[in-house]
């Protein structure tokens, strides 16, 4: 078991609305062991005059109690805190007129693994296009490490920012993989970076870059089959392949005269027609607007002319 390490008496009078703490919780001790991580405090010295009914304990970085036990306690038994970690804790007392001020943080305890030394160092890389051809803002980051001490936790970042924590199993030395899976990206570009820890350290993973452009609909193209030069015809849309749309609007001379759904399957083709009846003799110009969830691509135009 990791030596506990603890942190001093913080004298503090809080003001909880009809009874005050002069003191907080003090000489936070935190230790660990594989499967378990332990805090012991010793109790607050002056509680206003209202019995202590219980203690929370919270985690750095974490907004919520990770344990509450009661008055009398002066242990708490820590979950959810994985193998190769470091964390710190502090614990606040509670009675009927409110919560104490929190002692100070421990010092950080690390749980062990069974590591040796730090990871190797790991090889980013991603599927982006690889299932449609197209790099439509969905795809995997996989992390490899081909050989080296193994990670505990895996931890990926986005253009600097983390995005996915994930547990490994620590094996000792050998091979280890993850994928974490990315949707719903708009165009543009992505860089991943990540980190493998255990509780020996951490090490940076290689880096690797997603270009998103493929998130719009593809181009629909416009046809007619007004070979007679009649007022009656039919206006036809056909993407031919490409980041499927959901919905399609048409256009005549700027205004919009037909709409409707369409069910996407990305790259395959998609059509959608106008039926046009009854027009008379003059020229038309017929646009049509595919849509998704991403935005909307417009078609060139086309220009039909009635003769009779």
């Amino acid at each position: 078991m990791q030596r506990p390490t603890h942190s001093g008496p913080r004298p503090r009078s809080v003001d909880q609305g009809g009874a005050c703490f002069e003191e907080a919780p003090s000489y936070l001790a935190a230790g660990a062991t594989a499967s378990a991580v332990t805090v012991n405090w010793t109790a607050a010295a002056d509680d206003g005059g209202t019995p202590i009914t219980g203690y929370r304990v919270y985690r750095d970085g974490v907004a919520d109690p990770v344990a509450t036990v009661g008055g009398d306690a002066t242990t708490a038994s820590i979950t959810g805190v994985w193998p190769g970690d470091t964390a710190r804790f502090a614990v606040s007392a509670v009675n009927a007129a409110g919560e104490s001020a929190r002692s100070d943080w421990s010092s950080p305890v690390v749980v062990p693994d069974g590591s040796t030394a730090k990871p190797g160092q790991a090889v980013l890389s991603n599927d982006n296009g690889w299932d449609t051809g197209l790099g439509d803002g969905d795809y995997n980051v996989v992390m490899n490490l081909w050989w080296g001490q193994e990670g505990s936790i895996y931890r990926l970042y986005e253009n600097g920012t983390l995005i996915a924590t994930k547990q490994l199993t620590f094996g000792g030395v050998g091979a280890q993989s993850a994928s974490i899976a990315v949707h719903g990206k708009p165009n543009g570009s992505y860089v991943y970076t990540g980190e493998l820890v255990n509780a020996s350290g951490a090490t940076a993973t290689s880096s690797t870059t997603v270009k998103v452009t493929d998130v719009d609909p593809g181009t629909p193209v416009l046809s007619n089959d007004n070979r007679s030069g009649g007022g009656t015809y039919t206006v036809t849309a056909n993407l031919w392949w490409g980041t499927n749309a959901t919905s399609y609007t048409f256009y005549e001379n700027g205004a919009a005269v037909g709409q409707g759904t369409l069910t996407a399957s990305t790259p395959n083709a998609q059509t959608a027609t106008l039926k046009v009846e009854g027009k008379d003799t003059g020229t038309y110009v017929y646009r049509v607007d595919f849509t998704n969830a991403a935005g909307t691509t417009s078609s060139k135009t086309m220009t039909v002319t009635v003769t009779k």
